[in-house]
């Protein structure tokens, strides 16, 4: 997948991965959770820890864009079957909306 790219120094790359993602169709949105977990993830432990550098400013970019991501994308959440078989990726989204 391209998610690996969000992680790129380059704002243009970056973007581009954002703008293809928000075009992810309904049938493979579960995959594209499923996929971003890990991310999602990193950032939470990234983000507790007590480091101010370079990395908590790039941490707190790949937060904004993650968000970004989930913000194009929300209008899957509407879908009663996507609801029901996605319990537990409802869980990891609220999760990342409260941090």
């Amino acid at each position: 997948m391209i998610l690996p790219l969000l992680r790129s120094e380059n704002d243009i790359i970056v973007a581009s991965v954002v703008n293809a993602l928000s075009f992810t169709g309904w049938m493979v949105y579960k995959v594209l959770l499923e996929e971003m977990q890990p991310i999602v993830r990193s950032i939470f432990t990234d983000d507790k820890s007590k480091k101010v550098d370079k990395s908590k400013l790039y941490v707190k970019s790949l937060r904004v864009e993650i968000g970004h991501i989930y913000h194009l994308t929300a209008d899957f959440f509407k879908r009663p079957n996507f609801v029901n078989d996605t319990g537990k990726y409802l869980f990891i989204y609220f999760q990342y909306l409260i941090n």
